[in-house]
């Protein structure tokens, strides 16, 4: 039964809107149809949309047309699954809610399901519903109810999930498809069909075709409305069983009921999932009427237009064309790469052999099983109905992953109060001993540097060796230096023997720990680096000769550092000597110096100003020759 109501829209334009009542599955009313949308017209000029003319002084689109979206234009109303669109009113107007346009094809919109020739809303196992075709699972036909307004498995059926009801097998020999269910024995198999004891199944591996493909807009044998001769009535076209009087005056099917292709004579035959008698004649191949419903022997599966049984994979990560080959585990279940996989919303359940939905912390459930994030480290628990972390964790800030409420040294952290050791910090996403201090037996100890009570009665409040606490921070005893936040090594003199820098440098400024070239041994000395020297006791910045210096100590000579000086901001050699290279001093013999004739001449530091004087006075006399 149908009931129509009316809203009235600007200019006047009146539009039914359709309701069906009850669980009817009467095919929709043709007049219903034939009444579109209010448009006053006096001539078939004023009908601008493409396809209508004025009727009654009534715009009208032809019987089975329906305006489009913006009234521009007459769309064709499917009459099928999978009937070519450009609209989706073209499809709601056949499947009624849920009923869209994807991909130019009419299909069930995500969430709805297809049966009995329309969408119905899907509704799990377990959740309530109004009646048995709201209660969907995959491709298993007869197999849910509706019970008092919760849907169900009907007997003899197992439940797996809350999408799927299996036939389950009760005895060897009986049909199966997956080990799954053949229920009477843990170790019974599916071996071909049936279910056997003791079998082996070896490495059964199968190989599929895809034999259909959804009919889309454009295909080449693309078909999406059987019609046939003129009609004026439904009893017209008993003729051809099933069929009533369309719109367009032809006879087509029934609602859920199809010609096969290849069936000779132009009979319509019910869809699978549709009621059947055990005495009716199988019109579809690989159907078979079980509990009063059609469904696909075991090891096939029913197309997406219910019009024809696929073989079907029953070994997960095996071959497949379509998504339908893989619908043994479950609605999730996709063919990728000619593999049935999991899709990204579920994971494989081995135990099982079926794509359980993922759902994460907040998510309802009804066991632990239900519940799964991809990669999550942590164990999630269903507890009160809602998927949460395990206890003693919780959700992390990226909603990812359980972390621990009380993490040890090592383990995953966000924030420092996570970390419930004395003394630890939360870094780089890791509990670890904050600075100064260290761990040692999972705790962490006051290391050099780190604060102490100088009044503490505990033994040992600093607890590296040679470490006291002094001024309320540990620090090396006297003639010790810190190597590292747990070390303390004895200071080390000039040529001594060492391990670290510290060692050095602390008493000798600048000096660093490294091996003697003189010593054939891995030992270390204390020592001044390559571009520094060692005199009065540090390492000196070297200078060379001609270099620019502010202190005598800064000028660097290879031998006898004594002889050269710093002398108006440069290195040079002293008075006595003279310069070889830029690192040697030679001294001047006896203070020799050359005479303009050639002859050695002999001086001392105390006669040069008398050679001052006598070269001016030569000069002078030179000019005024």
């Amino acid at each position: 039964m149908w009931q129509i109501t009316y809203s009235v829209l600007p200019l006047l334009l009146i539009i039914p809107i359709v309701f069906p009542i009850g669980n009817s599955r009467e095919p929709l009313e043709d007049n219903l149809l034939r009444e579109d949308i209010e448009w006053s017209c006096k001539s078939d000029a004023e009908c601008t949309a493409q396809g209508s003319t004025c009727k009654e002084e009534r715009c009208e689109c032809l019987p089975g047309y329906v305006y489009n979206d913006d009234m521009t234009t007459c769309l064709r109303v499917a009459t099928a699954y999978g009937d070519a669109c450009e609209e989706t009113i073209q499809c709601s107007r056949y499947l009624f809610t849920g009923g869209k346009c994807i991909e130019n094809a009419c299909v069930c919109a995500p969430g709805f399901h297809y049966l009995h020739g329309r969408c119905y809303e899907t509704v799990e196992l377990g959740n309530k519903c109004k009646n048995d075709g709201e209660c969907h699972t995959n491709r298993e036909f007869g197999s849910t109810m509706c019970d008092n307004g919760i849907c169900k498995c009907r007997a003899g059926f197992y439940q797996r999930e809350y999408r799927s009801c299996r036939p389950a097998a009760l005895s060897v020999s009986e049909e199966c498809f997956i080990d799954l269910d053949c229920k009477f024995n843990e170790n019974a198999t599916c071996v071909k069909s049936t279910c056997a004891l003791n079998e082996n199944e070896g490495n059964y591996y199968e190989t599929l075709n895809a034999s259909f493909r959804l009919t889309k807009a454009g295909d080449k044998d693309a078909e999406t409305v059987t019609e046939w001769s003129d009609c004026v009535k439904d009893s017209d076209c008993n003729i051809h069983k099933n069929a009533i009087c369309g719109t367009s005056g032809k006879c087509i099917c029934k609602r859920a009921h199809f010609v096969p292709p290849k069936l000779k004579n132009k009979v319509c035959v019910p869809e699978i999932g549709e009621p059947c008698n055990a005495d009716d004649q199988v019109t579809i191949a690989n159907t078979i009427c079980k509990s009063g419903t059609w469904n696909c022997i075991s090891n096939k599966v029913a197309s997406t237009t219910n019009q024809e049984c696929l073989k079907a994979t029953r070994v997960y990560n095996n071959s497949c064309q379509l998504d339908e080959h893989c619908y043994a585990f479950g609605p999730d279940a996709i063919c990728n790469n000619k593999k049935c996989l999991c899709n990204e919303n579920s994971h494989f359940m081995k135990e099982q052999q079926f794509c359980w939905m993922n759902r994460g912390v907040g998510d309802s459930c009804k066991t632990n099983e239900d519940c799964y994030i991809e990669g999550l480290s942590g164990k999630l628990v269903c507890t009160n109905n809602v998927c949460d972390c395990s206890e003693g964790t919780h959700l992390n800030s990226a909603g990812t992953t359980c972390i621990n409420s009380r993490a040890e040294l090592g383990m995953y952290c966000e924030l420092d109060e996570q970390c419930y050791r004395s003394n630890s910090v939360c870094t780089d996403n890791v509990c670890t001993c904050k600075q100064n201090y260290y761990e040692l037996k999972k705790r962490c100890y006051p290391g050099i540097n780190a604060t102490c009570d100088v009044n503490s009665t505990k033994p040992n409040e600093c607890q590296p060796r040679h470490t006291i606490c002094s001024s309320g921070v540990c620090t090396c005893r006297e003639g010790y230096v810190d190597v590292s936040t747990t070390t303390c090594l004895p200071k080390m003199k000039y040529g001594e023997v060492c391990s670290h820098d510290a060692q050095c440098n602390s008493e000798i400024p600048n000096a660093i720990c490294a091996s003697n070239s003189s010593h054939s041994s891995s030992m270390k000395f204390c020592s001044c680096p390559e571009d520094r020297q060692f005199r009065y006791s540090e390492c000196l910045k070297k200078k060379l000769l001609g270099e620019s210096c502010t202190l005598r100590s800064e000028c660097y000579l290879d031998f006898d550092q004594d002889r050269a000086i710093c002398m108006n901001g440069v290195c040079t050699c002293d008075w006595q000597y003279v310069q070889v290279s830029d690192t040697s001093c030679q001294e001047n013999l006896a203070g020799r110096l050359l005479a303009p004739n050639g002859a050695i001449e002999t001086f001392s530091r105390t006669s040069l100003p008398i050679l001052s004087i006598s070269l001016i006075l030569l000069l002078d006399l030179i000019r005024w020759a």
